[in-house]
């Protein structure tokens, strides 16, 4: 199971609000969302000249995101928000908790001029790491991690967890390709 964990090192500021970083270790899926914002069906914008609604929305979308591909907020470990009014910076940190409670990734914010529409307020974008559901909450299936490492330190091999069934033809032929010991 992958383990997430607030992660900061001594001497760098610990901030209340958002991690400075998120350690995660053991990983099987990671989700790199596109910038969210608040849309109708039809796409055009929601919410206009509401930044709280439009802060929420956001963060809605990245949940459901995140939920069809068999996680939860929790998963969510980076967030880079990009607003047009840093005074708004309150009403975001209200909407994230509305959605996210007391669930803190790692988050960048930056003031720019524009979005793709005038209309736009705030678009976010997500990482989120998962493990223990494929597509459609169905399980995955695992093939074990292993490494090999030279005498010589003149090469690595490294087959990494893969959340993908692999099939015995492939796992034997990968093993017998495995270079022979250099010492």
């Amino acid at each position: 199971m992958a383990k997430i964990e607030k992660y900061c090192a001594p001497g760098v500021y610990d901030p209340p609000g958002y991690s400075q970083g998120i350690k995660v270790t053991n990983a099987q899926t990671i989700l790199f969302l596109a910038g969210q914002v608040s849309y109708e069906k039809d796409g055009t914008a929601k919410h206009k000249g509401d930044f709280k609604a439009q802060a929420r929305e956001c963060f809605a979308c990245i949940k459901r995101l995140v939920e069809a591909a068999g996680g939860t907020v929790n998963n969510v470990v980076k967030l880079n928000t990009y607003i047009l009014d840093v005074a708004n910076r309150p009403a975001y940190r209200e909407a994230r908790t509305e959605v996210f409670g007391d669930h803190e990734p790692a988050s960048t914010m930056v003031q720019i001029s524009a979005l793709a529409s005038p209309d736009y307020l705030i678009e976010i974008e997500a990482i989120a790491v998962i493990w223990g559901a494929g597509r459609q909450g169905r399980p995955m299936q695992r093939r074990a991690s292993s490494f090999w490492i030279s005498s010589s330190a003149r090469w690595v091999a490294v087959v990494r967890l893969c959340s993908c069934a692999v099939s015995t033809a492939r796992l034997k032929r990968s093993t017998s390709q495995r270079p022979a010991s250099d010492s």
